[in-house]
């Protein structure tokens, strides 16, 4: 069997990256445990979720996939090289040029890597940024003991049901630019028909 490309390599741990970044829409089964506490007429309502994986960890798969969407560059150029195509740099500049969704993850990795990228800047020139982590469960499912204290109410979440995490992308005035997984798949998608086109199938070129 023929050694593997880089690009193929690349396009596999892309795919690896995506498959965790959708995990988080799975029952939870996993070690962190979260209370949401809100302050209502003057009564303390508490949601515990036990044993579910930290919100926070889907903001840092995300990022990890924009990374290796943004380092697809490379690998692309390189492999069009390999197999004498003239002006490889201008041919994957352009494509991704064409492509928002491909720069809009690209300027969110160098965000993440630079802390920030200047206004105007980068690929998307939209200076995009993520949202906070929000998740949400169906309650009729998802609820296994409520008590009521004096002033308070718990209610108690089964580790059962699946979680929904909320990750949007947004401008950098604030405003929304869309759903954090969608964008990404996008991306991973218009990564996709780019190597189809230039090199065939992957798995034939593995």
């Amino acid at each position: 069997m023929n050694k593997k490309s880089k690009l193929v390599e690349q396009i596999e741990k892309l795919e690896r990256l995506l498959i965790e970044l959708h995990r988080f829409q799975s029952p939870y089964g996993f070690s962190y445990d979260l209370d949401e506490e809100y302050w209502i007429n003057g009564r303390k309502e508490t949601y515990h979720f036990p044993n579910m994986k930290d919100p926070r960890l889907h903001r840092d798969d995300a990022v990890a996939v924009c990374g290796c969407i943004r380092d697809m560059k490379d690998y692309c150029i390189d492999e069009l090289k390999s197999i004498g195509k003239e002006n490889s740099k201008e041919i994957v500049t352009q494509y991704m040029k064409q492509n928002d969704n491909i720069c809009i993850c690209c300027d969110l990795a160098n965000s993440e890597k630079h802390n920030g990228i200047s206004p105007g800047a980068g690929w998307s020139k939209i200076n995009p940024k993520f949202s906070e982590v929000g998740f949400s469960i169906d309650l009729e499912k998802g609820i296994k003991e409520i008590s009521y204290g004096r002033n308070s109410i718990t209610t108690k979440i089964s580790g059962d049901v699946g979680v929904l995490f909320n990750l949007t992308i947004m401008d950098g005035f604030g405003k929304v630019i869309g759903d954090a997984v969608e964008i990404i798949e996008n991306a991973t998608n218009s990564w996709r028909s780019f190597c189809s086109n230039y090199f065939g199938s992957i798995e034939q070129n593995s």
